[in-house]
């Protein structure tokens, strides 16, 4: 009898089935690799959505307003993007398309863009923004070796919602450390008449200090405390104590776009400035400093102070529409002393409305700050110095409109001006948050 090698029948074997399987083998790899690519594909979805709708919302802030005339567009329905957006675009909504556009997605072939937008409800559960938009962005694929089991196309998708939210005005004097005694301070004979409250954040039990002789007036608004109130003199009205602390009002506010160069060393008495076309002004190492009875003009823009600050003993500064960030290496902070005669006045429209100096958040030693006012510093606008511990001083002709600080110590005599719109002081301007 012959003799039948069992080997070879299992390698026939072997064979077959290795055979019969190996569609299947290639399909499940086809089908691993269509996820990856779809994994991938969909995040570049969620990204663009997100870039779109945060671009819209963000246009519609800067506006202030949901109007069509203020080019603020609502969309009850669904609507699709252009296959070809133009620009500049015509509304916020168009914005966000353009966002799109420029992150790999436009309405056309295998991809779709949509969106839609109102002043109503929320489609992200859990916010109620004065205004928002979402965006879905979609991409079809054909599958390639996954087609082996049926998939003939791979869908990725993403979809964000971004919300414009309009703040509450709240005060006019914020001191944001959440801890310090004396977050607010008076001292000595001081008198401080801010009619647009006063908010401090600290949860000392001596969160609020004010000797003898002093007067904290805060007419028909209040004076919130986080923690309790040590006052020894006339506070009207009188302290709410062991309150929620308040937010920045600030907070979401961005820092502007340093452009790669130096328009200046540094400014002082009667020097000469040139606004670029761009409308930022940036100073290297120098800051501005004032020692002379010179004066010097600021034109309407944003000031960068990269390493430096606000040195002003005697002569005059004015501008309007002046927006002045401080920022490293080297801050110098501000210091401003009796003798210097200021009118300043920040911007009453755009993005840093209402901002009149604003120092870098992410400083991790940031210089205190010295504002004198002696006979006339009138700063309108917001002095934002998150930071910094502030020693006030007014006089009988100075004014400052708002002040946000880290803490504050006031003596002489202080007026705040009331802004109850915040035209002026940008407080209560609207913010955006990406909402899911």
């Amino acid at each position: 009898m012959p003799i039948v090698s069992q080997r070879s029948g299992s390698s026939g074997q072997a064979a077959i089935i290795i055979t019969l399987s190996l569609p299947v083998m290639l399909g499940m790899l086809g089908l691993v690799t269509e996820i990856g690519w779809a994994y991938w594909r969909q995040e570049a979805c969620r990204t663009a959505a997100q870039a779109a709708a945060v671009a819209a919302a963000r246009q519609a802030q800067i506006a202030g307003a949901f109007t069509t005339t203020s080019g603020i567009y609502t969309q009850s329905t669904t609507a699709s993007c252009p296959a070809s957006p133009t620009s500049p675009s015509t509304n916020n909504l168009m914005a966000g398309c353009l966002y799109a556009k420029a992150n790999g997605f436009t309405n056309s072939g295998t991809q779709l863009v949509k969106y839609s937008a109102g002043t109503s409800g929320s489609p992200a559960s859990g916010s109620t923004p004065n205004y928002w938009v979402r965006y879905i962005v979609t991409e079809s694929n054909p599958s390639l070796f996954s087609s082996v089991l049926g998939y003939k196309h791979v869908t990725a998708s993403g979809m964000a919602t971004a919300g414009v939210f309009l703040g509450v005005q709240g005060a006019c004097i914020y001191a944001l450390d959440p801890t310090a005694s004396g977050a607010v301070n008076l001292g000595g004979n001081t008198i401080v008449n801010a009619g647009c409250g006063v908010y401090d954040n600290s949860n000392s039990t001596t969160a609020l200090t004010c000797s003898n002789n002093t007067t904290l007036n805060a007419g028909n608004s209040t004076i919130n405390v986080a923690g309790l109130s040590a006052c020894y003199g006339s506070v009207s009205p009188a302290p709410s104590q062991n309150q929620p602390r308040t937010a920045d009002p600030f907070q979401y506010l961005d820092p502007p776009a340093i452009p790669n160069r130096c328009d200046s060393n540094g400014l002082s008495a009667n020097s000469t400035v040139s606004m670029p076309a761009d409308g930022t002004y940036v100073i290297c190492n120098g800051g501005i400093t004032m020692k002379s009875n010179g004066t010097l003009n600021l034109p309407a823009g944003t000031y960068i102070i990269q390493g430096g600050g606000i040195d002003w003993e005697n002569g005059t500064a004015s501008g309007t529409g002046v927006t002045i960030y401080m920022t490293g290496p080297n801050p110098g902070g501000i210091k401003i002393n009796g003798n210097m005669g200021v009118n300043l006045t920040a911007p009453t429209s755009g993005y840093y409305w209402g901002v009149l100096f604003y120092q870098d958040r992410s400083l991790t030693s940031p210089p205190a700050d010295v504002l004198n006012g002696g006979s006339a510093m009138n700063l309108s606008g917001t002095v934002y110095l998150p930071g910094s511990a502030v020693a006030y001083s007014g006089g009988s002709a100075s004014s400052v409109t708002a002040l946000i600080a880290d803490t504050v110590t006031f003596t002489g005599t202080s007026t705040f001006g009331t802004d109850t719109n915040g035209a002026v002081t940008g407080l209560g301007r609207p913010f955006t948050a990406l909402l899911e």
